[in-house]
Order: structure tokens, then sequence, then C-alpha cells
């Protein structure tokens, strides 16, 4: 629904970018990282993307999980089988261009549970802001700016994490994430640069990256 009316026309995954579907920018970027296995979930509009794959699957060593219900934004997961790695996940509207690697290298030396790709975003607030201090005196911060970390919608799973997900129950990542913590698993972050991340997911974000993105069409 936040890129209609595009989405009405083509499936979101499908829609271009530089001349090529978002989803095949997200796939190739993980081929120069060296991983070619990919499971595409789908749901609505199947059809399309996977008569877009069987004219274009040579790159690819390529499956699919349906839904027969909507399932959230992780839910899917559940109807995955044979996964004995730890693995990638990341939402369809979401380029990044880093070193792959280097996050899986840190999610297996800290013997994560739950890896969660960041960015790094300074926030410019353009007003003056009052502030109290411990002892409750009014101090002003002229024009202050923030330091946050976003969610890119990349993600690293072990396999451990398939277990707390129940088969075709309905369930978003946030939800996840707040069981694997109060479960005592092991959730980190892993911070890169808000440059190296390119969000399609809404049309604000769609139109401000697509102006940017020849640097990262290769």
């Amino acid at each position: 629904t936040r890129l209609r009316p595009f989405s009405s026309i083509i499936p979101k995954p499908l829609i271009p970018i530089e001349g090529k579907p978002i989803i095949e920018h997200i796939m190739d970027k993980f081929v120069q990282n060296n991983f070619k296995k990919f499971i595409i979930s789908v749901n609505i509009n199947q059809k399309i993307i996977k008569a877009f794959f069987k004219t274009n699957k040579t790159k690819y060593e390529l499956n699919y999980i349906s839904e027969k219900k909507k399932l959230g934004t992780i839910g899917s997961l559940s109807l995955v089988k044979n996964i004995s790695k730890d693995f990638f996940v990341i939402n369809c509207d979401s380029i990044l261009d880093f070193n792959y690697k280097s996050a899986l290298e840190y999610h297996q030396k800290n013997k994560n549970d739950l890896t969660v790709v960041v960015a790094k975003k300074k926030i410019e607030i353009p007003y003056g802001v009052f502030e109290l201090d411990k002892y409750d005196k009014i101090q002003i911060i002229e024009k202050p700016s923030k330091e946050i970390l976003i969610n890119t919608g990349m993600y690293i799973f072990s396999k451990k994490v398939l277990s707390f997900l129940k088969k075709n129950k309905k369930i978003d990542m946030d939800e996840l994430i707040k069981k694997l913590i109060h479960k005592k698993l092991k959730v980190d972050l892993f911070p890169i640069e808000n440059t190296s991340w390119y969000d399609f997911g809404q049309l604000n974000s769609f139109f401000q990256n697509k102006e940017n993105s020849i640097k990262f069409k290769k």
C-alpha cells in the first residue's frame, strides 16, 4: 500500500530501478558477495514474480515458499525447511551496499542468535529544544542533532530462531525480536553507514533513492 499507485499495477519487488527490478538488484548484491542460494517468500502476485524468474533464472539457485494466508512480515519463515546454517533475511524494498560477509562473520564470532543490520543516521532538529537536567533545571539546546540506528530490513538468523515461529502463525519481525529478547536469546546490532542503505519502501524514499541509485549501479 505504501507504494501505490505503482504497486497496484506491478508487484513491488518487480518495480524497476535503473531498468532492473528492485528484487534483482537485491539478489545481485548477494551474488557479488558470493551468496547464491535464495528462497523467496510469496503471497499475492506470486504468479507474476515466478514468471519473471522463470525467464531470468540463470544467475540464481532459487526456491519459493508460498503463503496460503497472510503471515505478517516474518511468519512465512515457519514454512522454511532444511536450513542447517546461519542465513540472511531481507525485505524486498531494501538495497544494501556493503560487505555482507563482514556482517556474517560478526554474527558468528559473537555467537548471535539474531543480528539486525542497522543504518547510522543523524537527525537534525531545526528548532531550539528545552531539556531538564537531573536537578530539573531548564536547559535550551539550539538545533541539536542526534544519531539514531535505523532498521534496514536485513537480518542474519541462526537456525535456532526458527523454533520460535509457529507454523502458519502470523507474526511481524518486531514481535519476534521482542520474543527472542524475552527468552534471553542473543540479539545484536551490526551498524553500517546510512549511505550504504537505499530504502524503496515508501513513495518519498523511493523517489529520493531513485535519484541516488547511480551510486550502487555496477
